[in-house]
């Protein structure tokens, strides 16, 4: 989870005004590391379990955005995805970043397009399914919005929202998943998955940002994909400012999406 921009330029500022002042400086020490603190608890909500009492309980969906999903055996409550949330402060950030260029005008609109996929994502795997709901004890009966970890079919919805930003939880899942070399892998383009056969094809590698064959003559071929992963991948796909066909699955930003990331 990344701090804001705003944060970035502010803890600067501070920083400068302390550089010539040991008790200004030892102050502002200590609030840096309260904020990490704070933001190291942050994410390790997101693998944390309700504590008990809990109760699970089963109903079909009715609507769902990013924000939660109603059910329609219980009209009037909303239950929002536990530990999921993630504001447009953060997500301009994390669009405009160091070296990106782009007006906060043009992050406004980005952050429009990912929550628009993203709620059509869900529209499409969770609108009318049966889902398991574990809750607070209680919650359902005397509150309107309820936190909740949600399951649908075996898959902990929540997960993966929380997921959903994370270029290398995709590249790492994607890699050991189908034992390809990292030329292989980072050469992959948008083109090469094909989303119904659940399938990469492996067509070319990169090395030193030139691309041009594999290895061997055999690593040219169809490479099955879990679906879990391949739900992973369509998740990334929407989060991603390079989705076209043509775009790597994992494009360097400071090469503007021109080039793949490098292997480290």
């Amino acid at each position: 989870m990344p701090y804001s921009r705003e944060y970035n330029t502010y803890r600067q500022k501070v920083g400068k005004q302390a550089q010539d002042n040991t008790e200004l400086q030892i102050e502002y020490e200590k609030i840096l590391e309260r904020v990490r603190q704070t933001k190291a608890s942050v994410i390790r909500m997101g693998h944390r379990h309700f504590t008990a009492p809990v109760e699970e309980i089963d109903g079909t969906v009715d609507s769902v955005s990013p924000g939660g999903l109603t059910l329609k055996e219980y009209p009037g409550r909303k239950f929002q995805f536990s530990s999921v949330g993630t504001s447009a402060a953060d997500m301009t950030a994390r669009i405009i970043g160091k070296q990106n260029k782009r007006t906060r005008a043009d992050a406004a609109k980005e952050v429009d397009r990912r929550r628009g996929e993203l709620r059509q994502y869900l529209a499409d795997n969770l609108s009318g399914e049966s889902v398991r709901l574990v809750i607070p004890k209680g919650a359902s009966e005397n509150a309107e919005n309820i936190r909740a970890v949600v399951m649908a079919g075996g898959t902990n919805i929540n997960q993966v929202l929380l997921s959903r930003r994370t270029t290398k939880r995709t590249m790492v899942l994607l890699d050991a998943t189908t034992g390809l070399r990292r030329g292989e892998l980072l050469a992959l383009c948008w083109k090469d998955i094909d989303f119904e056969v659940m399938v990469a094809n492996v067509t070319k590698s990169v090395y030193r940002n030139v691309i041009g064959n594999t290895k061997t003559v055999a690593s040219k071929k169809p490479v099955p994909i879990h679906p879990v992963v391949l739900e992973q991948l369509k998740l990334w796909r929407a989060e991603s400012n390079y989705p076209n066909d043509s775009d790597f699955l994992f494009p360097s930003t400071l090469k503007n999406g021109a080039q793949p990331l490098q292997a480290e």
